[in-house]
This record gives structure tokens, sequence and C-alpha cells, in this order.
């Protein structure tokens, strides 16, 4: 579809979506032919570059590696989709050990677990070193790093998730687990390119455009322009 294009989405609770959305100057190189997609070799190298890459960001290190990252994602892909033939270099992908995957887990799924690494190794039955070692092989991440990794992404999400007068942020982040609010800002804007003030003010100015946008709905109780992404933004925010 083309980049001003509206659509109507519908998913279940479990979906994973990808938006690329491309300027108009690259997009115009492949847009105007509706049958760049229609070979097998071409459709299955997007789904493994967009899959490799769905993978790779859940073990982003910090926002500078999720820049080059994407930069590198988007050059392939716009490549691909203007050049039948050209052939996306994928990395070589590795299997990751089922006791880091187990850490990986454990650290993701329980937020109210207080970071302790022989805790950690007791659970995965690895050694303090072979976890350490391997953690930082297959993900890019120590243990810690990956614990506070994921610390910051709830507290991102809790931020994302205001509504009206919400909490300060120093309450969302004690409630996560972050009591050093004089580092705060640096860490967060390490791993998402911006303060955790900048992310709530963007997440304000978009409730302000919706309730804006609620408010211009015409007599035929459609929406127009700006306003149908607004409107929608809200719902699935």
């Amino acid at each position: 579809m083309r980049a001003d294009e509206p659509f109507d989405l519908v998913t279940d609770g479990h979906s994973v979506l990808t938006i690329v959305q491309f300027p108009e100057s690259d997009a115009a190189r492949f847009s105007s032919d509706r049958s760049f997609l229609e070979s097998d070799r071409q459709r299955q190298q997007v789904r493994s570059l967009l899959e490799e890459y769905n993978l790779r960001s859940r073990y982003f290190p910090d926002y500078d590696s999720a820049v080059r990252e994407t930069r590198y994602m988007l050059t392939q892909l716009t490549a691909c989709l203007s050049e039948p033939t050209f052939q996306i270099n994928l990395p070589r992908r590795r299997i990751i050990d089922p006791k880091i995957e187990q850490a990986v887990q454990f650290i993701a799924n329980n937020p109210g677990w207080e970071f302790n690494l022989q805790d950690l190794t007791r659970i995965v039955h690895s050694s303090e070193r072979t976890l350490y070692y391997q953690m930082k092989r297959y993900i890019g991440m120590t243990p810690y790093r990956y614990y506070q990794r994921c610390k910051l992404l709830r507290l991102r999400m809790a931020l994302l998730s205001c509504e009206g007068d919400s909490p300060s942020i120093s309450w969302h982040a004690l409630e996560h687990g972050l009591n050093h609010l004089g580092r705060l800002p640096a860490l967060y804007a390490s791993q998402f390119g911006e303060k955790p003030s900048e992310t709530l003010a963007k997440r304000k100015a978009l409730l302000v455009a919706s309730e804006r946008a609620l408010s211009m709905k015409d007599n035929s109780g459609t929406y127009s322009g700006m306003a149908d992404g607004c409107a929608a933004g809200r719902r699935t925010s």
C-alpha cells in the first residue's frame, strides 16, 4: 500500500506485526509495480529478512545498535523490492543454547524477581562463568545487563500506556525496580534514544491529537485524513 493509504487492521492478542514505512523517494522505485512480490523467491527473501530482524530485535543492547541494524535491514529490503534478482545477505543464525533461552525467558517473564546470578544459575543448571559468557556470546549482553534492559522495557511500556493524570515517571520507575533515579534518564536514553520525559510528552501529545480527531467527527460518522490515524492509534495504543 502507498504511504498515505488508509487501512483497517484487526488482530488477535498474540499477533506480532511489523510495519515498514518507506520515504516516498524510495517507495516510488517499486510501488508502481504491483507484481513486485509475485516471485516465490522474492517473497521468501522478504519473509526471512523480517523474521531474522524481529528475532535479533529482542536483544538489541542499545539504541545505536537498534538504529544500525534497522538501517541495514531497510537497505536490504529496499534492494530486494527494487531488484527481483537481488540476493539478500542474511547473517548466519545462531542456535541459542536451551539453558540460555531458559535464562532469558525467566528474566523476561518474572518482573518481580530481584537479580541474583547464583539464583539464576541454579534455575538453569549452569555455572556462573558459563552463563555469563554464553549469554554475552549468544545475545550480546551479560545476564545483569539483559535484566536491566527488561526493566527499562517495562518502564517504557508503562509510559506509552499512560492515560490522563497518570503517576509520575519516578513512580513508574520505582514500580518497575529502577531505584537509581539520578541515572535513569541516561540509562533510558541509551536504550531508546530519548529521555523518559520525552516519551511521556509524546504520549500526551498523541492523546491530545486523538481527542481533537474524535471531536472532528463529521455527520457521516467517519473521520478524514490524520483523524483516522489518531483515532486508530488511540484504540490500539
